[in-house]
């Protein structure tokens, strides 16, 4: 997760940061690859520090670069760089994640008690 491989040297060199995004909109997998690369260990690191489990932190980094993929969220300069908008992005995730299963343990202890 950490650094840059060749893979993306390439690829960054090509795009801005704010290139790679809109390319990896349009289905370019390097330039996905390349913006992983870059930060995907800050956005691991937020969501691990949030839900507290490695495998959850993975499945929320995940989350947050498919939907960069699929152009589901919207990247604005003007609120910050790529990292910061990345970084909030797993820490709201991140936060749902955490928000559903307290939920779902409440409801669960519910049952228990009204069953």
């Amino acid at each position: 997760m950490s650094g840059r491989s060749s893979r993306d040297a390439s690829s960054a060199s090509a795009y801005s940061v704010v290139g790679l995004i809109s390319a990896a909109r349009e289905g370019d997998q390097s330039a996905l690859g390349a913006l992983y690369d870059e930060f995907g260990a800050p956005v691991y690191r937020m969501a691990l520090r949030i839900v507290g489990d490695p495998l959850r932190a993975e499945e929320v980094t995940q989350d947050v670069f498919l939907s960069v993929w699929e152009g589901s969220e919207s990247f604005d300069g003007r609120r910050g760089s790529v990292a910061d908008w990345l970084v909030r992005c797993a820490r709201s995730r991140a936060v749902a994640v955490v928000l559903a299963a307290t939920r779902a343990a409440s409801l669960s202890g519910f049952k228990m008690r009204v069953g």
